[in-house]
């Protein structure tokens, strides 16, 4: 019974559904990303030229570092690498190289 009255007497609630639902944080967060995309899409064709020419170029040290004998120094590309002597991968292949300058 008291809980009845306390509802009869009791103000209606002044925080709206509106201001509980996260909908118009999730609306202005979605414009945020969507704004982002617009600003960064006229880059995309230089980041994927770019992408595309570090990867060839990655490979083409990987297969030089491959081909290079153990303990030996090669150039790729206009640097100079030293392969280690030893290595530890179980085919005998090189894991790395050091700048041929800095050894």
């Amino acid at each position: 019974m008291a809980e009845e009255t306390w509802g009869l007497l009791g103000a209606p609630c002044p925080i709206s559904e509106a201001e509980c639902s996260g909908r118009k944080a999730e609306k202005q967060l979605k414009a945020r990303m969507d704004q982002r995309t617009r600003e960064r899409l006229p880059t995309l064709p230089t980041l994927v030229k770019t992408a595309k020419r570090l990867l060839k170029e990655a490979t083409i040290r990987l297969d030089a570092l491959n081909a290079a004998p153990l303990g030996s120094d090669f150039s790729v590309l206009g640097e100079t690498f030293r392969v280690p002597r030893f290595s530890k991968c179980a085919d005998g292949r090189p894991i790395h190289a050091w700048d041929a300058k800095s050894s």
